[in-house]
């Protein structure tokens, strides 16, 4: 509440891992800051510096573009980055 009623510019987003989120977290997410504001869903990269790599890795584009439709049920603005 205190960052949306601020009046600074800012944008929301998550970075999706699998191994470590589900699809559905995507809504979650989504009507946890429900609102306008912009809203980016980014897909895990494996920088080859994770600590521990191990079980993580990247959603397929098709699932990034799942979440994405159900993140705008609450985020308007919500895309994919």
């Amino acid at each position: 509440v205190v960052l949306k009623e601020s009046g600074v510019p800012f944008e929301f987003r998550t970075t999706f891992v699998k191994g470590i989120h589900q699809e559905d977290d995507a809504e979650a997410i989504a009507e946890w800051i429900e609102g306008n504001e912009p809203y980016y869903l980014q897909g895990y990269v494996d920088s080859g510096q994770v600590i521990s790599p191990d079980g993580l890795d990247a959603f397929s584009m098709d699932a990034m573009q799942r979440m994405l439709i159900k993140a705008k049920k609450h985020c308007f603005n919500a895309a994919l980055r």
